[in-house]
């Protein structure tokens, strides 16, 4: 999806959220980008990115625009920043943010970091 620059302003995408190891910036231009480099292990501390993160959903929606969060597989890595993210600003339960998320994304049930939220 992050190649497909009219799938992404259509979808009024202003910020693109990398949460891998390799992930390249397809349109430099376009977007705003920030990247995390980060293995999809149950090792990794996805905790110690939520705060930048964060901070940079809200910076595109302060422009009133969308940030698209993606790693590799869409399966644990940016589904739980984005489950984090519901759970801080918005003050859901994480059931409330898994169920809001579930409707975009069927893979964050298999989602291996949730319980670290």
């Amino acid at each position: 999806m992050t190649t497909e620059l009219d799938t992404l302003k259509t979808l009024n995408i202003s910020h693109v959220l990398s949460i891998t190891i390799d992930s390249y910036n397809h349109f430099p231009t376009q977007f705003t980008y920030q990247q995390f480099s980060l293995l999809d292990s149950a090792e990794a501390d996805i905790r110690s990115i939520f705060e930048p993160a964060f901070k940079f959903i809200n910076d595109s929606k302060t422009k009133g625009a969308a940030c698209l969060v993606h790693c590799s597989f869409g399966m644990s890595r940016s589904p739980s920043v984005v489950l984090g993210y519901l759970m801080y600003t918005e003050r859901m339960s994480l059931a409330e943010a898994i169920t809001l998320v579930k409707v975009s994304n069927d893979a964050v049930s298999k989602c291996s970091l949730v319980i670290e939220l």
